[in-house]
């Protein structure tokens, strides 16, 4: 899946050592691996490439045969589908745990889509074929893979169950909050500044609204006090909890 002649560089530092000292510990943090064994985990690690990422980078481009599961580590990625004009879409955008590529098992077709990285952060990528011969070997790695699938998949469900029934302000305050989490940097007395990894057109289609209720909802936010803005890519969260609750989630 890396796209050949682009700087794809090996993971090291404090942000790896899992990946090189505990036979798989840090594989089993992504849903889709969770349930495997030791000695399972320890056979895609030795196979799999962590890899650490820049802010921009393209990790696969469309065409390209499927030959790896993309595990999303620490950070951002941007799936993308462009229109006959070039013009991207945003499919969906992988967070920290979030996997992409496991629809290619046994399917021996080319990709329609594209990732970059939209944070600097942390993937690996898994050979295809080293997960396909765990299941040819074993039965119930193949029922542990198909029911994690499978609860992805209900979690896609479920989120666009939402998507649909929230309104925009909810939409847009959810999503605000995912990535405070994601690539928030603290800016002191509780407060959380994000650089948006993505433009507000993006950002619009990612919430399901158009980009002029974008602007208008994120100026709402800030006459409330709730986020201070910083030019077209600056918020800062002044209040989680107001956030929290124009998402729906009291709890926060």
């Amino acid at each position: 899946m890396p796209v050949e002649g682009l700087h794809v560089r090996a993971c090291s530092g404090p942000n790896c050592p899992l990946w090189q000292s505990d036979h798989g510990a840090c594989l089993r943090r992504i849903a889709l691996f969770r349930d495997l064994t030791d000695t399972q985990a320890a056979t895609l690690r030795r196979l799999a490439r962590p890899t650490e990422v820049a802010e921009g980078q393209q990790l696969s481009a469309a065409g390209d045969p499927a030959r790896d599961i993309l595990l999303v580590v620490r950070g951002l990625v941007k799936v993308v589908r462009s229109d006959a004009t070039g013009r991207e879409h945003i499919i969906r955008l992988l967070r920290t745990g979030d996997h992409f590529g496991a629809e290619y098992l046994f399917a021996d077709e080319n990709m329609p889509v594209e990732a970059h990285a939209v944070a600097e952060g942390n993937v690996c990528f898994v050979p295809l074929a080293a997960v396909q011969r765990l299941i040819i070997d074993d039965a119930n790695v193949a029922a542990r893979i198909i029911a994690a699938m499978a609860r992805q998949l209900r979690q896609t469900e479920d989120s666009a169950a939402k998507l649909a029934l929230a309104d925009a302000g909810s939409r847009l305050a959810a999503l605000l909050l995912d990535l405070s989490d994601e690539i928030g940097r603290p800016a002191g007395a509780g407060r959380v500044h994000i650089r948006l990894p993505i433009n507000r057109p993006d950002l619009a289609s990612l919430v399901g609204i158009a980009p002029e209720t974008v602007s208008r909802r994120l100026s709402d936010l800030a006459a409330a006090g709730v986020v201070i803005l910083h030019g077209h890519r600056g918020i800062t969260v002044v209040s989680r909890a107001a956030l929290a609750a124009l998402a729906g989630r009291a709890r926060e």
